[in-house]
């Protein structure tokens, strides 16, 4: 991934911020990946240590399938590989996802709450409609209103 040189550069969040967080975020899009995160780490906080066997045991999937999972979260740093004779021995690496929330949180858009459209508001998600299912769910149908309300001058491609 190249990062363009003509970029806007921001102090709080430096190329190898960005490309970390990409990778991280690459290694946690599956969910089965987070849930073997989980696993590892729990085993690990037991004092256990995890070989790829063990997960083919408790995932119930391939040994293929597992370890293109781990090799994911070995890409993004989440997890440190020791070999022990044949086997490969898997340890979380939790401070990563430490540094990657802390990434994440320098994104955050600073400056006046007016200023941003209502529909990438926290408070809007966080208050919810009754009616909806879910709390702070986004329809379609709002999606118009509040582009209409927050971008008034906006051309409209409909």
């Amino acid at each position: 991934m190249r990062i363009r040189k003509n970029a806007p550069l921001d102090a709080a969040l430096n190329d190898e911020d960005v490309l970390a967080a990409a990778k991280i975020s690459d290694a946690l899009a599956h969910p089965v990946r987070i849930r073997m995160l989980r696993h590892i780490w729990a085993e690990n906080f037991a004092r256990r240590i995890v070989t790829n066997k063990d997960l083919v045991i408790a995932f119930d999937y391939s040994q293929a399938t597992v370890s293109q999972h781990l090799s994911k979260l070995v890409i993004g740093g989440l997890l440190e590989v020791q070999k022990k004779g044949t086997s490969s021995c898997y340890f979380a690496r939790i401070g990563k996802l430490s540094t990657y929330m802390d990434t994440l949180k320098k994104i955050e858009v600073h400056g006046d709450k007016s200023e941003v459209p209502a529909f990438l508001r926290a408070e809007y998600y966080e208050s919810g409609d009754e009616g909806s299912g879910l709390p702070g769910e986004l329809h379609p149908e709002d999606f118009e209103t509040l582009a209409d309300d927050d971008f008034p001058d906006a051309p409209r491609y409909l």
